[in-house]
């Protein structure tokens, strides 16, 4: 019906799902890429993906197929709304808690994928879409990697892990400014996942990235960027992007835990704010003319964090490069490329490629 999306890989469009007689969304292999068996492999990756997850925060596909000029495609849901990306280009920043209660949602979605054995590896704000009512999706898992534990549910190995030939990391998959440090010296992990998503809560929080885009040292984020938080947020977005992965929270469920905590504290703050301006505008109206202490503190918060706020908006920050790195992982030798499954039901396709070590 109509094209809604264009990557670096493929191009998504609106589209009438004859079977069904119902629109979905249609991702579809670009010409150029269709030609790449390295692009084909990770396409055909992340159909698999997408249909064995059956999660309401990660976008489902539910059919494979090829076009008329043998390029294959993938239906999905089709989502109403808006991602992440397009929602801070309007708005920089977001209210804390609304920006804690979006990394929940994405904290349980990334929790059944990690289940699972898979790891997106490429988490940015034009990869977490907005629907009605702020509920998040995860969508685009074109360089996710299916991990041993997802290969060994079924025994579906070409070569058991512990024969293959690990090739030397030469190049790297995903984002600049959303790319764990260690990924430079060893596969994507969970870890990795918690990495990327720290690095976007931050971004919602403060309207900037803690790390520029590309730099390989990692410097520190600015030490008052965070400062108007309750410290409990403070400190999960800090351990969140941790450039020691040791240091880090080892799974996104410890994160989920702490991100909790601090809506609690968020909300605390928030009532007890509220409690005073209503005790304020009581002793206003009975001629009092008094304002307590806790109300002059607090007035003093409220500007003080405003003006941190406000300062001076880093639109760069929104424009960070979308696409992937131009880099491939080489192919351990022996790999085997994985053939485009045939326009079969989807249920009945099996896996033939090789697990990334």
């Amino acid at each position: 019906l109509e094209p809604i999306g264009r990557g670096g890989m493929a191009e998504v469009y609106k589209a009438y799902f004859i079977p069904g007689g119902s629109v979905h969304a249609v991702k579809l292999l670009r010409r150029g890429s269709a030609a790449d068996p390295e692009l084909t492999r990770r396409f055909s990756r992340e159909f698999r993906a997408l249909h064995q997850l059956d999660h309401v925060g990660i976008v489902h596909a539910s059919d494979f197929g090829r076009a008329s000029d043998g390029r294959p495609y993938f239906v999905m849901e089709l989502l109403k709304g808006e991602s992440l990306h397009t929602l801070l280009e309007h708005t920089l920043r977001l209210e804390p808690a609304r920006a804690v209660r979006l990394a929940l949602q994405a904290c349980d979605a990334l929790e059944a994928m990690h289940n699972a054995g898979i790891v997106h590896r490429d988490l940015k704000p034009g990869n977490l879409f907005i629907q009605e009512g702020d509920r998040v999706k995860l969508i685009d898992l074109g360089i996710a990697r299916l991990t041993d534990a997802y290969y060994a549910r079924d025994g579906r190995y070409v070569t058991p892990p512990s024969q293959r030939i690990i090739t030397p990391r030469a190049h790297i998959l995903g984002t600049p400014g959303y790319i764990a440090p260690e990924i430079r010296q060893e596969r994507a992990g969970p870890r990795a996942d918690v990495f990327g998503l720290g690095v976007v809560l931050y971004q919602m929080l403060t309207g900037e990235l803690p790390f520029r885009a590309g730099d390989t040292n990692y410097a520190t984020p600015p030490p008052g960027a965070l400062d108007s938080l309750p410290r409990s947020l403070k400190r999960a977005v800090r351990t969140a992007i941790e450039i020691e992965a040791n240091e880090r929270y080892q799974s996104v469920r410890e994160l989920h835990m702490d991100l909790e905590d601090a809506l609690l504290d968020l909300s605390d703050d928030s009532e007890l704010h509220r409690l005073d301006e209503q005790r304020s505008q009581a002793n206003r109206a009975a001629g009092g003319g008094r304002t307590s202490w806790f109300t002059i503190f607090a007035l003093g918060v409220v500007v003080g964090g405003a003006g941190v706020l406000v300062g001076e908006r880093s639109i760069a920050a929104l424009q960070t490069p979308s696409q992937e790195l131009s880099f491939v992982e080489p192919a351990s030798p022996g790999e085997q490329v994985e053939p485009i499954p045939p326009p079969a039901p989807a249920a009945a396709m099996s896996s033939e490629d090789e697990p990334e070590a």
